[in-house]
């Protein structure tokens, strides 16, 4: 029940700039300093014995899979370099191996929510930049997914090619900076731990979730508890809303107020249901 992937190059930058200044660091006692990313909160899922051990995304996604997609251009770099020894490594970070990897779902380190997979999978898989800029794909997450990768892909290009020492070397340096010296506080949540009012709250920071965000994280988190099919719930009724981006979540005026069009549906559907008026301010609280 995550947001579509939202993240542009207004967020990529950053992220990157961190990266490079990680891998900059001297090493001092073999101690360098790390780089902090920030909170992610985790939910333990259960499974059977002997089932891939997995964790759902309460908080954190974007950067996940923004992270996932970083460590997949880097490896079909090496992959193109020859550097056939570091495109296995950064390969093992993106994918798990059998026999824990028992369907597609289990093959990837990361799952984005249900909406981005297709474009995730094949981005992942393609193994080349050329694969990559190949892929078509109708939905607006989907490109951001494929730009990511194309930027990440240049970024890491650039400082790899710096003369200042071999590209083994320099991949050497980004395997390093990448496995030791950035650093995330993974949350795991309790049982009893109210997911959702943590997912509101850590999500102030980021890119703004819409009123609209919320209510369908709030409502397919509800039927989750109530042991629902939460697949198919998305897939019929709302999944129209995250395949058209430009149209659901373009800003429309209304009176002196501008909104994103999904807010304003939903401040519309709730007042007709209700029979009482409802702000698109107030659509979750």
């Amino acid at each position: 029940y995550q947001r579509p992937y939202v993240w542009t190059e207004k967020e990529w930058e950053p992220l990157w700039d961190a990266i490079e200044w990680a891998a900059a660091q001297p090493s001092q006692s073999n101690r360098p300093r790390p780089y902090f990313l920030g909170a992610m909160v985790l939910e333990q899922l259960r499974r059977p014995t002997a089932c891939l051990n997995e964790r759902q995304i309460i908080d954190g996604q974007q950067r996940l899979l923004t992270l996932q997609l970083c460590l997949a251009a880097i490896r079909d770099l090496c992959g193109a370099l020859q550097l056939t020894d570091y495109r296995d490594a950064f390969r093992r970070l993106t994918e798990n191996d059998s026999p824990v990897a028992r369907t597609e779902e289990d093959r990837f380190k990361v799952w984005p929510t249900n909406f981005d997979r297709l474009l995730f999978r094949n981005v992942l898989s393609a193994g080349s930049i050329e694969g990559v800029k190949g892929l078509k794909t109708s939905t607006e997450s989907g490109e951001r997914i494929r730009d990511a990768y194309l930027y990440l892909s240049a970024r890491a290009r650039e400082w790899i090619e710096q003369d200042d020492a071999t590209p083994r070397e320099r991949v050497a340096g980004l395997w390093t900076t990448l496995t030791d010296r950035l650093q995330v506080v993974a949350i795991d949540l309790e049982p009893d731990d109210d997911a959702q009012q943590i997912f509101e709250s850590l999500n102030a920071l980021g890119v703004k979730l819409l009123p609209a965000d919320l209510v369908k994280n709030y409502l397919l988190r509800q039927a989750e508890v109530q042991d629902q099919d939460v697949e198919n719930l998305y897939q019929k009724y709302w999944e129209q809303f995250d395949s058209d981006q430009k149209h659901w979540r373009a800003e429309v005026r209304q009176g002196r107020l501008t909104r994103p069009r999904l807010d304003l549906f939903l401040q519309h559907y709730l007042t007709l249901r209700t029979r009482r008026e409802v702000l698109a301010a107030n659509l979750f609280g």
